[in-house]
């Protein structure tokens, strides 16, 4: 009998402000205006820092798409 160790979902990896600028292409001034005016996911703020949730974003690139089209 095989026993099977079940997957746990990998963990939400948070993303540094200079990711984020990599992965959408915008930088920090364009990213942090449109999410003051609800168009950009918010950061998380841990301590001093600022994180966002890598899904939130993808999403958030997602959606940017499927309104281009």
């Amino acid at each position: 009998m095989q026993h099977t160790i079940p997957q746990s979902p990998e963990p939400e990896r948070l993303l540094t402000l200079h990711e984020v600028e990599h992965i959408t292409g915008f930088k920090s001034s364009f990213i942090y205006r449109e999410a003051q005016k609800g168009n950009f996911p918010k950061p998380i703020k841990i301590n001093t820092a600022s994180r966002w949730p890598e899904s939130k974003v993808q999403n958030w690139i997602n959606q940017q798409i499927e309104k281009a089209q």
